[in-house]
């Protein structure tokens, strides 16, 4: 997933949905259906987003979708990326709280590792919001997406973190960091072009994918077992 590294000259701050200006009067989207009207947008524009792409799909796709009239949806989205924008934005947005929250941890390397790869590989299997690979797609170049690619490196950054720290303390072996962190984003980020999956298998793939990243790394390959009981004693771990 390293390979390409987008521009850092501007940082893009999060979009305040809030700003966007309301166009029209909103109609009720269904008057069956509990969910906040923003969410019924998001999952069709999710569904056509993953069919078509963001350039291919329109607001009168999306609107059509939905059952209601452009001016409706523009009252929830002024525009077309702000909603694909809120979707990317939930696609990694689980991988950066349990970043957050890891950090507070004193847990050695092995562990962290272990826990990191296991939770991104659950997130990606699981989470609706994925859409696929974002490199090497051209609509998401622009200076609107700066903030998600931001977001992203601080998720790879913190992968080469935690081998390096093994690495020093003698628990990996001497890899070339990043070598070793494109090679464990090849694995751990393959759910990324398949299908959602239920959470019983996801949990049970990222398992595998955890056990296997650390089995590459592991000075002392009978420290594994430690490793993954010491990584499912604590909170944070996908249920």
């Amino acid at each position: 997933m390293l390979p390409f590294q987008p521009p850092r000259s501007v940082v893009r701050t999060r979009l305040d949905m809030n700003t966007t200006k309301k166009v029209g009067r909103p109609r009720s989207i269904d008057n069956t259906d509990a969910r906040p009207p923003e969410e019924v947008i998001l999952e069709s524009a999710r569904r056509l987003f993953a069919e078509q792409g963001y350039t291919a799909t329109t607001t009168r796709q999306i609107a059509d979708a939905v059952g209601v009239r452009q001016p409706a949806l523009f009252h929830y989205f002024g525009k077309k990326i702000d909603i694909f924008l809120r979707i990317i934005e939930a696609s990694i947005a689980p991988e950066l709280r349990f970043i957050e929250a890891e950090s507070a941890r004193n847990l050695r390397p092995d562990a962290r590792l272990y826990r990191y790869a296991r939770f991104v590989v659950f997130n990606l299997s699981t989470n609706k919001n994925v859409l696929g690979s974002p490199y090497g797609r051209s609509e998401l170049m622009g200076e609107e997406f700066r903030a998600f690619w931001k977001s992203l490196d601080k998720v790879t950054t913190t992968a080469k973190e935690h081998i390096q720290a093994g690495v020093s303390a003698g628990i990996f072996m001497d890899v070339d960091v990043d070598a070793a962190a494109r090679q464990i984003f090849a694995l751990i980020e393959s759910p990324l072009n398949h299908r959602r999956i239920s959470r019983a298998k996801a949990l049970q793939n990222a398992e595998l994918a955890a056990t296997l990243v650390l089995r590459s790394l592991l000075r002392d390959p009978s420290v594994l077992q430690e490793t993954r009981e010491l990584a499912a004693g604590l909170d944070h771990t996908p249920k």
